[in-house]
């Protein structure tokens, strides 16, 4: 099939092209622009394509030591049977960065599983940076959330266990500033779950956190 290399335009601060000798494979085709940007709620990983052709789909991949790659989120691609000569407008936003250095890339999937890369990029997410501080991991009987809040805010926290059922679920009017709130895990059986906070009805944080006796 035939490729196009194709110039990625990257955010000037926030690139740091260290990670280049891990980016040997080819340059994704079709990637006319791509950015990874520090929001408040997150990362936002931002590209636009200009042409796809075969294409199947993009995996957002996050590392923390440049060398082992995870997909940590699958976008189908927007082009009708995978092929468009328009450009074309995707994002993601990784609302749970982790602390320190991380380096995101896009993998493109093509209808025939050939994969091309776009460049790396390195974001360094401070802990003052993170809105919801979960601990201690793993809990015994009371897992503890420290909420930093801009404004006031209705805060929405959820408790999924691994078969996607809600086991804990409380809303309240929270003030800005720090907030710690105490969430009693107790009647939890052993495992892993996901906690999610929501502000006023906006996606703030997504954690896992292990439970044990």
């Amino acid at each position: 099939m035939k490729r196009l290399l194709l110039l990625i335009s990257l955010s000037a601060f926030m690139l740091e092209s260290s990670a280049q000798s891990i980016a040997e494979a080819p340059i994704a085709s079709g990637i006319s622009s791509y950015d990874v940007l520090k929001k408040n709620n997150g990362v936002d990983i931002i590209w636009v394509t200009e042409t796809e052709i075969n294409n199947s789909h993009f995996n957002i991949q996050l590392s923390q030591d440049q060398l082992s790659f995870e997909t940590i989120k699958t976008i189908k691609t927007k082009a009708i049977d995978g092929n468009s000569a328009a450009p074309l407008f995707y994002n993601y936003t990784d609302i749970n960065p982790p602390l320190g250095y991380s380096y995101y890339r896009i993998a493109q999937v093509d209808m025939d599983s050939n994969i091309s890369y776009s460049y790396v990029t390195r974001i360094h997410w401070a802990e003052s940076e993170q809105p919801v501080t979960v601990y201690p991991n793993p809990v015994h009987n009371n897992l503890k959330l420290k909420v930093e809040l801009k404004e006031n805010a209705i805060v929405l926290v959820e408790i999924i266990d691994t078969k996607g059922s809600i086991v804990y679920r409380s809303k309240q009017q929270t003030p800005s500033g720090f907030n710690l709130l105490n969430i009693p895990t107790t009647a939890l059986s052993n495992g892993i779950y996901m906690l999610r906070v929501k502000k006023n009805g906006s996606m703030l944080s997504q954690q896992k956190f292990e439970k044990e006796d």
